[in-house]
């Protein structure tokens, strides 16, 4: 919990996606599975970077904390998508990822 002030009184967490739409289904979970979003490790690192790099360019983020981003998208990558699109289950429209940055004002 943490003294009272300290971290603006901040509190969050997250339902992480599942890893395929069958997953999904079983979990009762509506959203678009990993693979469905990012289709590939490939696809999840490059939705990463492109996300990193637009908050870059919007100075939400620093360039050395864009790049740690992006090398642990590609080394987590393995653990949760396929290598190729053809070992995943489902086709996709292309990489979505959100990225939220809390930046202190």
């Amino acid at each position: 919990m943490g003294r009272s002030g300290v971290g603006g009184g901040l509190q969050g967490g997250f339902i992480p996606f599942e890893r395929t739409r069958a997953a999904a289904v079983a979990a009762g979970d509506p959203r678009p599975s990993l693979e469905e979003r990012c289709g590939t490790q490939d696809g999840y690192v490059c939705a990463v970077t492109k996300a990193a790099e637009r908050e870059v360019q919007r100075r939400f983020l620093l360039r050395s904390d864009a790049d740690e981003l992006i090398s642990q998208a590609r080394a987590q990558a393995s653990g949760f998508l396929p290598v190729t699109a053809s070992s995943a289950d489902s086709t996709h429209g292309g990489p979505t990822l959100y990225v939220m940055v809390y930046r202190p004002v």
